[in-house]
């Protein structure tokens, strides 16, 4: 009699124990299915980027060139479902059907210039970009200023009223004025 309290706890009520058996080995064929379906789909995707590697073999890829045209891209299109404008929707296909260009093409050389070209452009503009955005986190801390005489700018801590200051560059002083 207490092995049949036992048999109740255990199992649902109105469940055979025969069926919760059943169940387990159902649940328990279940897992190892899953098992062998995601090791199928693991050499899958293997033989997948087996067979993009020996495609991609001899051809330019991905630089900075291609991010910043694919981010242009996504502005664009954000931009274009706001306005609905035709011309903009051509520009960004063309735009897109460049960048896939000249991912998978195999002038390499030419493709390392256009890159080169974009780089000695988008340089310059990211560090004035990365200057400007320090002195406004810096803002309350910090006041730059340029050294009239060898044109370094230098990063001065932030003292109201009017100081003389040594270029660490050349080495000439010159007076500086904090105002706020």
């Amino acid at each position: 009699m207490p092995d049949n309290n036992i048999y109740q706890k255990f199992t649902a009520p109105g469940m055979v124990y025969g069926l919760q058996i059943n169940v387990k080995r159902y649940i328990v064929e279940y897992w190892n299915s899953q098992k062998r379906n995601s090791l199928k789909e693991q050499r899958k995707m293997s033989n997948f980027r087996a067979r993009l590697a020996r495609f991609m073999y001899g051809r330019y890829g991905i630089d900075q060139l291609y991010y910043a045209m694919t981010v242009l891209c996504a502005i664009l299109m954000i931009a274009n479902s706001f306005l609905q404008n035709f011309i903009l929707g051509v520009v960004i296909w063309v735009l897109l059907i460049i960048t896939v260009f000249r991912a998978f093409s195999r002038n390499i050389y030419k493709r390392q210039r256009e890159n080169l070209v974009f780089l000695k452009i988008w340089n310059p503009a990211k560090s004035r970009l990365k200057t400007t955005a320090m002195r406004i986190k810096e803002f309350r801390t910090k006041r730059y200023r340029t050294c009239p005489h060898c044109r370094a700018v230098l990063r001065l801590p932030r003292k109201k009223g009017r100081h003389i200051v040594e270029c660490p560059k050349c080495h000439r002083d010159f007076p500086v004025r904090v105002l706020f």
